[in-house]
């Protein structure tokens, strides 16, 4: 009942089975719904990437999207539940300040110097700061 709702254009119904879609794990479905410009897809695709930690399949949809739709994608992996680091880093990446902040952070917690040498190298004050306080901890 809802999917004619949804094919026909109605709003509530695409979020709705957008949803239900990404609940019920059919993610073949709400590929193809994202690929053809459903909104709440698209959103709902990005979400169940990030929480699997499907880095390069997000990667390939943000690469493939305008930059409207990468906002949405960006955004929707960000506040997934638990994303994983490679999803972090990816929005880190392409320009989302608070996934470098965590990405940042996360890397000072866990010990990897090496990487955040670099990033503090390359000018970046925040591992800079970070660089400190982990060299300070050791």
């Amino acid at each position: 009942m809802i999917r004619p709702l949804a094919d026909a254009g109605d709003d509530v119904a695409e979020l709705w089975l957008a949803r239900w879609l990404a609940d019920c794990d059919h993610l073949g479905e709400l590929r193809q719904r994202a690929a053809a410009g459903g909104y709440h897809a698209l959103q709902e695709l990005a979400r169940r990437l990030a929480e699997r930690n499907m880095a390069g399949e997000l990667r390939d949809l943000v690469g493939a999207a305008d930059l409207g739709d990468r906002l949405l994608i960006l955004r929707a992996a960000r506040d997934a539940y638990s994303p994983g680091m490679e999803v972090t880093r990816l929005c880190a990446e392409l320009g989302d300040e608070g996934a470098r902040h965590g990405l940042i952070r996360w890397l000072a917690r866990t010990g990897h110097l090496d990487e955040l040498r670099q990033r503090a190298a390359s000018g970046d004050e925040y591992a800079q700061h970070w660089l400190g306080e982990a060299l300070s901890q050791s």
